[in-house]
């Protein structure tokens, strides 16, 4: 061994003494950087599941208020509470636009939910084209009251079981 270090000119001696540090440097930069960038990744994942979470608490809890109003404005067969009902539609549709932007958002940041979330905002579009069945008292308070329940579990299940992964 000693031979073959003799043999190796004193350039060559110092250069393989920096290159095992040097690559453990590489090495060890690498795997901090890895960490970094997975870390930052779910913390943004984080920020804008949590923005997703806000605009879907908002579109529930304005489409519980649209479908009080609606089941009142049905029961009572159109004679009353058509204008607290359209207030409710007005806060349903902004909530709504906000819903579909940050589901995009989602999309963009976690693909995997590509699907949910079509599926999500077609069950949004589902609802809000259920309006004209109702202004015309062709659906019973009943089934209006059911599709506006099931629109808000499906969003609340979703938030909980991702909330969860």
């Amino acid at each position: 061994m000693n031979k073959l270090l003799s043999n190796v000119k004193f350039s060559n001696k110092i250069l393989l003494l920096l290159v095992l540090p040097i690559l453990s440097i590489l090495y060890f930069a690498s795997v901090e950087l890895r960490r970094s960038y997975t870390m930052l990744s779910e913390m943004n994942f984080i920020l804008e599941f949590t923005k997703f979470t806000v605009a879907s608490g908002t579109l529930v809890h304005n489409s519980a208020t649209e479908r009080a109003m609606t089941s009142l404005y049905l029961s009572s067969n159109g004679k009353a509470f058509k204008s607290e009902m359209l207030q409710a539609r007005t806060k349903v549709d902004a909530a709504a636009k906000e819903f579909k932007h940050q589901s995009e958002e989602m999309v963009k940041i976690a693909p995997r939910l590509q699907q949910k979330m079509a599926t999500l905002v077609n069950e949004v579009d589902r609802i809000l084209e259920q309006r004209e069945k109702i202004d015309r008292l062709a659906i019973k308070e009943s089934d209006a009251r059911a599709a506006f329940g099931k629109f808000n579990g499906d969003i609340i299940e979703f938030v909980a079981q991702e909330a969860k992964a």
